[in-house]
């Protein structure tokens, strides 16, 4: 037997004395005798007199109990650990139920390309989020799944019930709490250097959005507003009511990212314009049963633009001077100063309106 091991068994046996257990309990579960047990655990017999059998059968009564030397070791140790070294030291975990919250919250790792945040290639190209990252003492960012962990949280699933079980080993906080805060927050975050698990809500789980790359810029798509007859809520959806979204990527890109949020165009994508290949069609497969696939209206950036598909429906004249254009611009800050287009001129470029 290694040194290791023998030490370990010895002193888990002397744990079981040293217990509030009884010496009944401890007799009965061994199979031995009380009175073997009794001399023992009063040191009248010395432990190595006693057979292997009883030996062992103390050890599986010390780890049944939870107070073997090993797992009082590891739970001595829970809550201090300040990293997890995976191989590089991280201190922090980060773990959604909705990827995009992570984005939100600025905790934004890209899958691809190249894991860096801006792309170089000029395809659209459709970006898949984490929704469990590590962070290290530097801030860097590390996906969770790149060390084939699993985490979730928001119900009760199996990547929930991971997260519990990976923060059992490290924390001091009891299960029950850590279960009442990962089944029931859409964010959570552990500090390893402060033991402490927190849960926020979710602030885009009611948004449907896509995020893409092109021309190094992030691309934001605000699904939600899209006004074909397709859809139900089609019907009293108006372009202003996009503003709220708008700002709030803006802040939230600005807060967490540095993203400068000075608007420098908006362009309006007239029907005509699209092509199955255009960059402004998102799918690839589109079919005219999903006219939603379609962008007609974006807001260009230095770093960003965040795109909207809602058509304005409007052929002939000036797009800007469209009486719900005009609304969305003015609660966006902006305001238009220009001669109007002929308004029976037919709208078949890009229309686009440089911002001062």
């Amino acid at each position: 037997m290694s040194e290791d091991l023998y030490l370990e068994l010895i002193q888990s046996i002397k744990n079981v004395f040293n217990s509030d257990y009884s010496t009944t309990e401890i007799s009965n579960f061994c199979e031995t005798s009380y009175t073997a047990i009794s001399e023992l655990r009063r040191y009248k017999r010395d432990i190595m007199s006693a057979g292997l059998k009883t030996c062992l059968a103390l050890y599986r009564f010390a780890v049944l109990h939870h107070i073997n030397e090993e797992y009082l070791k590891k739970e001595k140790k829970k809550g201090s650990f300040h990293t997890i070294t995976l191989p590089v030291p991280m201190n922090r975990i980060v773990v959604a139920q909705n990827p995009l919250d992570l984005f939100a919250y600025g905790f934004f790792k890209i899958t691809y390309p190249n894991h860096e945040f801006i792309s170089n290639s000029n395809e659209l190209t459709r970006l898949e989020t984490s929704d469990s990252v590590f962070l290290s003492s530097l801030n860097r960012i590390y996906h969770c799944d790149d060390f084939e962990l699993n985490f979730k949280c928001g119900y009760t699933g199996t990547g929930p019930k991971n997260f519990v079980s990976f923060l059992e080993n490290h924390s001091k906080i009891n299960k029950k709490e850590l279960e009442d805060i990962i089944f029931n927050h859409m964010v959570v975050e552990y500090n390893l250097s402060t033991d402490t698990l927190t849960g926020y809500p979710s602030l885009i789980s009611n948004k449907n959005i896509e995020l893409y790359f092109y021309n190094r810029k992030l691309i934001i798509v605000l699904k939600d507003y899209c006004n074909s007859l397709l859809f139900k809520k089609s019907k009293n959806l108006k372009l202003v009511e996009s503003v709220n979204d708008i700002l709030f990527f803006q802040d939230m890109l600005n807060k967490h990212y540095g993203f400068s949020v000075e608007m420098r165009n908006v362009l309006y994508i007239p029907e005509c314009v699209h092509s199955e290949e255009g960059l402004y069609t998102l799918s690839k497969n589109r079919r005219a049963l999903y006219p939603e696939d379609d962008i007609f209206i974006v807001l260009e950036y230095d770093e960003f633009e965040i795109w909207l598909p809602y058509n304005l429906c409007q052929t002939k004249g000036d797009i800007f001077s469209n009486e719900e254009m005009v609304q969305f611009l003015n609660h966006l800050g902006i305001t238009i100063d220009y001669a109007p287009v002929n308004k029976r001129k037919l709208i078949e470029d890009i229309q686009v309106l440089p911002i001062e």
